[in-house]
């Protein structure tokens, strides 16, 4: 929603962590599962994910256990990115509004 808003140039809130968690939580599974139903090849896609955490791993420290904890749930946290942006895009095909959720 923070991209639909104030997406726009020059700003571009939030444009790059939409496409990120879209591509990551949504489109790179989509294509995997949906491509092995045709030849089992395509699930070699899904071996991004791994490689992904450990070159995030490298990037955070690697020898920390801090650093490795950060890489996988970076990765892991794109799914529920998705989810949230799919679910923004449902809410404003049904015209509905989100409720603002604030924290003390």
């Amino acid at each position: 929603e923070g991209a639909w808003l104030h997406g726009a140039k020059p700003e571009r809130h939030c444009v790059r962590q939409t496409i990120r968690a879209t591509v990551w939580g949504g489109l790179l599974p989509l294509f995997a599962l949906g491509g092995a139903l045709v030849n089992p090849v395509w699930l070699l896609l899904l071996l991004a994910y791994p490689l992904q955490m450990l070159r995030l791993a490298f990037r955070y420290g690697i020898n920390s256990s801090a650093g490795r904890f950060r890489a996988v749930f970076a990765v892991l946290a794109r799914f529920p990115e998705c989810e949230g942006a799919a679910q923004f895009w449902l809410n404003r095909l049904r015209q509905r509004h989100s409720v603002l959720i604030e924290y003390k």
